[in-house]
């Protein structure tokens, strides 16, 4: 008898995933698309190369969880929106925003520079404190699914991705006790489908409408999402769209809800944006993106990000730099181990006598207003700044610190789980690129 090894190891792939739906767990799907060209070694008119398209499935589970927000519809039609308004900041963003900057730049500023070392201790003072700190110190749960070996690209193929992730909700609902066993309908015949479309409609209106829960779906509350990337988001609500006349809540594929773009690719379209702004073709502007990308040899790092953790890691790098010289400029020191000239700390601060945290916070408060908060004389980073013009070598310095903060900040609240935060750089990061009036 043949035997399969990786037969037997994929039969116990759901194990681990039905003991934490056991232990009341929820998760999200993961997927992407996985290309690659397969060449021939004698190409012929029969035997040409192919290329072949799977799509990767994953299940991660929720560390922190959302079960306390609300599930209810949109108040108002996304077309009738204020789009400007409805992104805006408020004040409690602006002031958090301020919180996690100045938590940013105590953190460098006492680094790097040795003037200031005395002041370490305080540091801690300024980080935004964690909600979900026993959550977010466990390990991540990623359970990998099988390969499908479908075509994201071709709506009959994403439906069938789609079928696939709900037999998977069913089946493994039905197996950690969910489901009532007279309610199981995992293994029964489909009723027939209606007649649809073969191709959806251009703005997928019916994959956007919220779920209505069906009083006879034994799933009727459980929503998974899932995410992926631009591309496969919209394919899957075109897909919706298409099952959006069926009988069934499980033909509707309304058990996978909502979905989503991950902030993985958000991210790195942001950083996208960056290089498509600071990325000049000549590496001889000293301070440029290009100059340090020729000075220290980062062959790997390429203006359409590419490599994005090489890219990643050399704006931080960059936008560290850029900081400590911002430092230097606004304490009037012309070396790291200079003597400040302006912002001089008091003589009782740096013998520990006077109030240091009043001091810190100040010149936090100022080195946050002047350098990174949007204000009128400094010009946008909405309009590619030209480094070779002298009137210019600010705007860039400027939109480079601007631009690292955000980054810098997006890391920082992914780390600890802070929804909230994520949702206001989300607006955030929708005024940089998606041509909306800037805001601080």
């Amino acid at each position: 008898m043949k035997y399969t090894i990786q037969e037997d190891i994929g039969a116990h792939f759901l194990d681990k995933v039905v003991q934490e739906v056991k232990d009341g767990k929820t998760f999200s799907f993961v997927i992407d698309n996985i290309d690659w060209e397969e060449h021939v070694y004698e190409m012929r008119s029969d035997n040409q190369n192919q290329s072949v398209h799977a799509v990767a499935t994953s299940i991660v589970f929720d560390r922190v969880s959302s079960s306390h927000l609300p599930d209810e519809e949109p108040q108002q039609s996304l077309a009738s929106c204020d789009v400007v308004k409805l992104v805006q900041l408020s004040d409690s963003d602006i002031a958090i925003q301020k919180r996690v900057y100045k938590s940013i730049a105590a953190h460098i500023l006492c680094e790097y520079i040795p003037t200031f070392k005395f002041l370490k201790d305080l540091v801690t003072h300024f980080d935004v404190p964690m909600q979900h700190k026993v959550e977010m110190q466990q390990k991540s749960l990623v359970v990998p699914f099988p390969v499908l070996f479908k075509d994201e690209k071709r709506y009959a193929e994403i439906v069938d991705v789609l079928d696939q992730l709900e037999k998977w909700v069913h089946h493994i609902y039905a197996l950690a006790g969910k489901i009532p066993p007279e309610k199981d309908i995992s293994n029964a015949h489909h009723v027939t489908l209606p007649s649809l479309p073969s191709t959806s409609q251009p703005d997928q209106p019916l994959s956007h409408v919220h779920p209505v829960a069906d009083p006879n779906d034994p799933l009727a509350k459980v929503r998974v999402p899932c995410y992926s990337d631009q591309l496969t988001r919209v394919r899957i609500a075109g897909a919706k769209d298409l099952r959006a006349g069926c009988h069934t809540a499980k033909d509707q594929i309304s058990h996978i809800y909502p979905i989503k773009c991950a902030d993985w690719h958000c991210k790195r379209s942001f950083l996208k944006l960056i290089f498509k702004k600071l990325y000049k073709n000549s590496g001889r502007a000293a301070g440029t993106l290009r100059f340090f990308r020729e000075k220290l040899q980062r062959r790997n790092v390429t203006r359409d990000v590419k490599h994005f953790e090489e890219c990643e890691q050399l704006f931080l790098s960059v936008g560290r730099a850029y900081t400590v010289a911002a430092f230097l400029q606004f304490f009037g020191m012309s070396a790291l181990d200079d003597s400040p000239s302006h912002n001089i700390p008091p003589y009782d601060v740096v013998q520990g006598n006077g109030d240091q945290k009043l001091y810190f916070d100040t010149i936090l408060d100022k080195f946050v207003e002047e350098y990174l908060m949007q204000t009128t004389h400094d010009a946008d980073c909405d309009e590619e700044p030209d480094d070779q013009q002298p009137d210019r070598i600010r705007q860039y310095s400027i939109c480079l610190l601007r631009f690292f903060f955000i980054l810098e900040d997006f890391k920082r609240a992914v780390r600890i789980g802070d929804g909230d935060r994520l949702a206001s750089l989300r607006k955030h990061k929708l005024t940089r690129q998606g041509g909306l009036p800037l805001q601080p």
